[in-house]
């Protein structure tokens, strides 16, 4: 009973220990993002949509001129195609993600910094809406995992506050076999999402 008592008490003091050298902040902005296919060596590429990211943000605590920077995020992906064969009828696809970057935050100079870093992202919901106001849920044709790079810089305006933008660039496929690959060597189908997101963030 002791040891069980002592070791809650030493996890308890290293939480508090932790969260006294992390900075936190509540991070939102807007998404920019395009879905690129490529089909046995065709691409075809949809329009960039504004969608939304928002989530907590935590900066451990490093050096003066460098640290690393984790959190959760909620981040939403929109990309539209007009198609032809339909008359022109424009279709939007809407995937939502919970994502976790890991990234490197340096200190360039007294208010600017870069980050760079992987993010893995987990897939919430996905849907595909079309002119004529049909909806398709497309969940079970992407996979659940997507990986991708993230990078871009920053501008503190004080400890509070702060402007960023990045780069999202998709390094894993986000589509499983669906009918569009059906004939095709599978492995020659991929799908991945590309684009820029800008933020705000605000410290606790």
């Amino acid at each position: 009973m002791k040891k069980i008592l002592v070791t809650g008490l030493l996890s308890i003091g290293l939480f508090f220990q932790l969260s006294a050298q992390t900075k936190f902040s509540f991070q939102g902005g807007v998404n920019l993002m395009k879905l690129k296919t490529t089909i046995s060596g065709l691409s075809l590429a949809f329009n960039s949509e504004a969608s939304l990211n928002a989530g907590l943000i935590a900066d451990f605590q490093g050096s003066g001129t460098f640290n690393v920077r984790s959190g959760l995020l909620y981040n939403s992906y929109a990309s539209s195609l007009s198609i032809l064969s339909m008359g022109g009828d424009k279709n939007t696809q809407y995937v939502n993600y919970l994502s976790i970057p890991l990234l490197g935050r340096l200190k360039i100079s007294d208010k600017l910094y870069g980050f760079a870093g992987p993010q893995f992202s987990y897939l919430m919901s996905a849907k595909a809406k079309f002119d004529n106001g049909d909806s398709e849920d497309t969940k079970n044709e992407l996979e659940s995992i997507n990986f991708s790079g993230l990078f871009g810089a920053e501008y503190q305006f004080s400890d509070k506050f702060r402007l960023g933008v990045s780069y999202t660039a998709g390094l894993s496929k986000v589509n499983k076999e669906t009918e569009m690959t059906e004939g095709l060597d599978a492995g020659s189908a991929k799908s991945s999402f590309n684009g820029f997101n800008f933020n705000i963030g605000f410290s606790f």
